[in-house]
């Protein structure tokens, strides 16, 4: 008689991406969105929209960028703006 197989390792989840993040002007909590990410992906051109305050922010991509990246580069924009 043979062993008995072991059972197979599941791959544990992938961890989901934020959709929606904080704005740093108004304060306001997840209203940070993306519209359309998928298709301003293609132009490289990301655009942030705030839907309290209505702030639109629109920054160049790389094809390797995510929703996080721009929302860093956001951030890192309003702190450069803020210092000079």
């Amino acid at each position: 008689m043979g062993k008995r197989r072991a059972a197979k390792q599941r791959p544990a989840p992938a961890k989901r991406e934020r959709e929606k993040y904080d704005c740093v002007v108004c304060q306001g909590r997840d209203c940070i969105e993306f519209p359309q990410f998928a298709k301003y992906k293609t132009t490289r051109v990301g655009l942030l929209v705030c839907r309290v305050c209505g702030l639109q922010w629109h920054a160049s991509l790389c094809h390797l960028e995510d929703k996080c990246d721009l929302y860093a580069a956001w951030i890192d924009a309003l702190e450069e703006a803020k210092g000079a």
